[in-house]
């Protein structure tokens, strides 16, 4: 109560700045399968350093907000946190997030049935066209 009134929020609770929001799609998509591959991590940080979103944060920053985004997908799930993720992000980077997301479960070279849903849920909640998911 005293948190709520002195505003006061858990990180958990605490709004996505918008480099945050992409990084939160990219994270769950890592999770998607409920198996946090090694590739698809390094396959992550690759896409997200080279991205001009991120130029300005270190390797220990991006490694340390990738930690928090994945301690908070534990927490609230894939599809809760992509939702979060989308109410920050501009519009003109869905389609950025679509790709990277889509990049991420293929990095490991297994596509299962989870991924699949994940990808076309992730496809519905960014309101992406089937011509530009394909």
């Amino acid at each position: 109560m005293l948190q709520k009134i002195l505003g006061l929020r858990k990180d958990s609770e605490r709004q996505f700045s918008e480099a945050e929001a992409l990084a939160a799609i990219a994270v769950s998509a890592v999770a998607a399968d409920h198996f946090f591959v090694d590739r698809e991590m390094e396959t992550l940080l690759t896409l997200l350093s080279e991205m001009p979103l991120y130029q300005r944060y270190s390797e220990r920053r991006l490694h340390q907000m990738l930690n928090q985004l994945l301690e908070r997908v534990q927490v609230k799930g894939t599809i809760a946190l992509v939702r979060e993720a989308k109410d920050v992000l501009p519009r003109e980077l869905y389609p950025k997030a679509f790709r990277v997301a889509t990049e991420i479960v293929w990095a490991d070279g297994v596509f299962n049935r989870r991924e699949q849903e994940f990808l076309n849920d992730l496809q519905g909640i960014l309101e992406i066209q089937t011509e530009t998911a394909s």
